[in-house]
């Protein structure tokens, strides 16, 4: 798995292409994060440990 901003998913998917893992896993995160207040970083922080997790522990038995 791998966190990118949205500039760079696209980037991100031809590298893991080109080193034989195309189902790699891409979580986007803003482009914006410094502008976030504190409350809002938290929040970010959290859905995305929560997404992360998430897929993380998916197992093919989930699906």
């Amino acid at each position: 798995m791998v966190m990118v901003t949205g500039e760079f998913k696209e980037l991100a998917s031809t590298i893991a292409h080109a080193q034989g893992e195309p189902g790699l896993e891409i979580l986007v995160l803003p482009s914006n994060i410094e502008e976030l207040s504190d409350e809002e970083l938290r929040y970010l922080a959290q859905i995305t440990f929560d997404e992360a997790a998430g897929k993380l522990l998916w197992t093919g038995s989930n699906k």
